[in-house]
């Protein structure tokens, strides 16, 4: 018989976003942003103290941004921005900032408006540059930047993501913002709350015996069913504090991949953030190839059901 596993990395549609961004992404202007947030099934809510941009320099000569992001009101790391690095930029452009966002674009026509063109938050930073972007320079500690407290996990059945967390009232996301102290003195709760929306990336794996049949290899799984149990999986052993439903019978299930066929199943964190939570930190990395090991991954085997902590 065949030997049949899946490994599913969970990534981000959108780079990381506070909740006082959220206006700005639902605003009727940005549907092209919407889009995009749209093909997500699968969300997260997190905190971290207040984070912002402090120094920010601009090289007008040589088209370049320098700027230090500060957690908690501690610097925690620096780097810089090659404007004219950015792809399909204006020939004539400016840049404009405040404590949360870089923004670059041309200026309407008298106005102090920005047409933007590209956007910078400390937490887009990271994100493009795993990606590859070549207009960023440092920018090396997202281990401390890039960490928060797991607060809540939900998938949006028959809908998707933005609908379910963004255009409408979300019952533990407004709970989230009456509850939750403030991380850092003075901040709004606003500017602490993340949000992360996530689409799945199955990987499927099959060993075949020689007397099995060619028909062995195929095992056909909906995203459903894996967005699911994914959502089961890391609420169980994570335990944020805001789910009230905690799964304490899983991998079993209806609706996820308990009787699916596979032998071995699992996901990770396919983004360079980690999460603090009761079990412990759990990691994500962030690989094009996904099979660095720099992940930590939750395996689930029959009824058994652990964690790979990366070194």
């Amino acid at each position: 018989m065949s030997f049949k596993s899946q490994l599913s990395f969970l990534e981000t549609v959108y780079p990381p976003f506070t909740n006082r961004e959220v206006k700005n992404l639902t605003d009727a202007r940005n549907k092209h942003i919407a889009a995009r947030l749209k093909t997500s099934n699968l969300y997260m809510i997190g905190a971290r103290p207040l984070t912002k941009f402090e120094d920010v320099i601009a090289n007008e000569a040589e088209n370049i941004i320098s700027v230090k992001i500060t957690v908690g009101g501690a610097v925690k790391d620096f780097g810089k921005i090659f404007i004219d690095q950015i792809p399909s930029l204006p020939d004539r452009f400016t840049v404009a900032w405040d404590d949360f966002d870089i923004q670059v674009g041309n200026r309407l026509p008298d106005s102090n408006l920005i047409n933007c063109h590209k956007s910078f938050t400390p937490d887009s930073i990271y994100w493009d540059k795993s990606r590859g972007a070549e207009y960023l320079e440092g920018f090396n500690n997202a281990p401390e930047v890039s960490n928060y407290d797991l607060l809540y996990i939900g998938i949006a059945n028959n809908q998707d993501s933005y609908e379910r967390l963004l255009a409408k009232g979300h019952q533990a996301r407004m709970r989230i913002l009456s509850e939750e102290p403030q991380r850092y003195p003075g901040a709004h709760l606003s500017d602490e709350i993340v949000l992360f929306l996530f689409e799945t990336s199955p990987v499927h794996m099959h060993i075949l015996k020689p007397e099995d049949e060619w028909e062995d290899l195929t095992t056909e799984i909906r995203i459903p069913p894996i967005i699911a149990d994914a959502e089961k999986a890391f609420i169980s052993l994570l335990k944020p504090n805001y789910n009230t439903k905690l799964y304490p019978n899983y991998p079993k299930g209806s609706d996820g991949l308990y009787n699916s066929g596979l032998n071995v199943y699992g996901y990770a964190i396919n983004e360079n953030i980690r999460f603090k939570t009761l079990f412990g930190e759990f990691k994500g990395y962030r690989s094009d190839s996904k099979f660095d090991n720099l992940q930590d991954y939750i395996f689930i085997e029959g009824d058994k059901v652990e964690v790979h902590i990366s070194d």
